[in-house]
């Protein structure tokens, strides 16, 4: 996937699920499933760079894998919240 395609890919989960996650209808494991995606289209295109061996790429992909995981994270924290929220 182009770097560009990935990062407006990325940009758009991010809003899409920012924006919903507060909702009654959405999930955590629609999230989070979103996020594993990106993190597997990461992982393919660092294979194919490791065989080039470009450095920099790689780093550039790991720091999306390392962003994805932050959303992930923030995501579960949103619904740890929003389970306190409505047993208050």
């Amino acid at each position: 996937m182009a770097d560009g395609v990935f990062i407006a890919k990325s940009i758009k989960n991010i809003v899409k699920h920012k924006l919903a996650f507060g909702e009654k209808d959405s999930k955590f494991s629609e999230v989070f499933v979103s996020y594993v995606s990106d993190i597997a289209l990461e992982v393919e295109a660092i294979n194919s760079k490791k065989m080039q061996n470009d450095i920099q790429s790689i780093n550039e992909h790991i720091d999306r894998i390392s962003r994805a995981l932050l959303g992930i994270v923030d995501a579960r924290l949103a619904l740890g919240k929003k389970s306190q929220d409505m047993q208050n």
